[in-house]
């Protein structure tokens, strides 16, 4: 059916099935330390905004709605689609929800996309209830924006599982992404987003609130393990079925695109950014116009890098006097050759490097570290690389266990290999290990993080160092609590 009308579309994040488990949606992986808002949903309403259609957002999460008021909410809108973004640790909230939602918006069309809709489109398409009359739920695999919008002008499912005559059926992806530069970024100053930024914070950052962007989708590297943003994970999920092996190209928005959408969110009242591209720092010539670009904004701001990308001391200069103040870097581990075993392509001397210089000129660095990425690891590898933290100039350390996550080459590896021993999808990369060597358990592996987390953070050095840092009595609170949270994860 066509559809040329603008219609009432409504984005929704339904209230926890456990709300002491909240499933975090954009990184994808984790459940929620502190709220991050969903740039999956955010983009595909800014997108579909510009369409002409309009948008709202109910997030009951940020509201702290119960599932009875998130439903009755939903039902006063009175939309023609509900669009849930879902990933693998929220599917049992989403499926749970999905009847209804049918029957307390009974006109509505639902849409679902993310990385488990792309991964396993069925499980959600075999949730609806049997008397729903079939293409009231769609489920639009890989990036969405572009096919959601041409469905909702021409009826055409492109990129869609649905249900037909009682069979399950699919169209291919057209694979014809979205152009970063010309994708819209209107939700910043969204009324329903500025009516929960003040609860939106990050320990990072010294000030609040903190915005998030998205300046570039995929990953051109070929880690065994990793999972990256929702957004990411959905495309490569897609990109695989018609090309075995291979990654979506990584694209990149232009250093203007990136430049205004910072000057947009500085506009929108907002005082700190963290940029969660999985590699924000692109070629050199593009990093330095960036960097020159957010010198007046007056905002704090932060992303996620390699370390060999920040072993040129220009960069790491320019991005201090851009308001870089600090920088996640995936280290996983300071053994060479579990690096070269997990595909990581990089060399521990750059670790060292980038860690010293980001000291020098001020950028906080934090530090991103998994055990039992490979058989190859023994316990003497994870006791060397707290070792090794313990005597660096470091404040923000994350420690996890290797999750081998379904659809990635790890998790294909721990099947064949058979040292994967949990296929739950209730994963919990902070404690919970699903993988177990014969040399390395699964409770061994819990273990080790546990007594990681205890060495590193309860050390007199770093109690003395975050109390004399601690910006505010409300500051140090909220660091208490996340340290707690860590600590105690289990």
């Amino acid at each position: 059916m066509t559809t040329t009308s603008p219609q009432r579309i409504l984005f929704a994040e339904p209230p926890p099935l456990d709300r002491y488990r909240i499933p975090e949606r954009f990184a994808g992986c984790t459940y929620m330390l502190y709220p991050l808002p969903d740039l999956a949903q955010l983009y595909l309403m800014s997108y579909l905004e510009g369409r002409g259609h309009e948008v709202d957002l109910i997030n009951a999460v940020l509201e702290r709605f119960s599932r009875d008021e998130f439903l009755r909410r939903v039902a006063d809108w009175h939309p023609d689609v509900v669009v849930l973004h879902s990933v693998i640790l929220a599917k049992p909230t989403d499926l749970a929800v999905l009847p209804l939602l049918l029957e307390c918006a009974p006109k509505a069309r639902i849409f679902f996309h993310g990385p488990e809709p792309t991964r396993v489109p069925e499980e959600y398409l075999r949730a609806i209830p049997p008397q729903i009359s079939e293409g009231r739920v769609l489920v639009f695999r890989g990036e969405p924006e572009r096919h959601v919008a041409d469905y909702l002008a021409t009826g055409e499912p492109i990129g869609a599982s649905y249900v037909r005559n009682g069979e399950i059926c699919e169209t291919p992806h057209s694979e014809q992404f979205v152009d970063l530069d010309n994708l819209p970024f209107t939700h910043h100053r969204h009324p329903a987003v500025q009516r929960h930024k003040r609860a939106l914070f990050n320990p990072k950052f010294s000030v609040r609130p903190v915005a998030t962007i998205l300046a570039s989708r995929g990953c051109r590297w070929r880690c065994a393990f990793c999972v990256p943003n929702s957004v990411s994970f959905a495309r490569e999920l897609e990109y695989v079925r018609c090309h075995p092996g291979e990654k979506p190209p990584a694209v990149f928005a232009s250093p203007a695109r990136v430049i205004a959408e910072f000057r947009e969110i500085a506009e929108a009242g907002y005082r700190a950014v963290m940029v969660m591209d999985d590699q924000f720092l692109g070629g050199r010539s593009r990093t330095k116009e960036i960097c020159d670009g957010l010198r007046s904004l007056d905002l704090q701001w932060g992303c996620l890098s390699r370390s060999d990308y920040l072993v040129d001391e220009e960069i790491v200069r320019l991005l201090s006097a851009a308001g870089c103040v600090t920088i996640d870097i995936g280290v996983e581990t300071f053994s060479q050759p579990i690096l070269d075993a997990i595909h990581k392509d990089l060399k521990v001397e750059t670790i060292y490097r980038s860690i010293s210089l980001l000291r020098r000129y001020g950028i906080e660095p934090k530090i991103n570290i998994m055990f039992g990425t490979c058989p190859l690891e023994q316990e003497e590898n994870i006791c060397h690389t707290v070792d090794t933290l313990l005597d660096l100039d470091v404040h923000h350390v994350m420690f996890t266990v290797a999750t081998p996550f379904k659809g990635t080459p790890f998790y294909e590896q721990a099947c064949r290999e058979g040292f994967l021993v949990d296929e739950d999808d209730a994963i919990n990369p902070f404690r919970k290990s699903i993988v177990s060597y014969p040399h390395l358990s699964r409770e061994r592996l819990n273990r080790l993080v546990d007594q990681a987390y205890r060495r590193f953070y309860l050390r007199p050095s770093q109690v003395w160092w975050r109390l004399r840092h601690a910006r505010s009595l409300r500051s140090l609170l909220s660091d208490a609590w996340l340290a707690l949270r860590l600590v105690t994860r289990r």
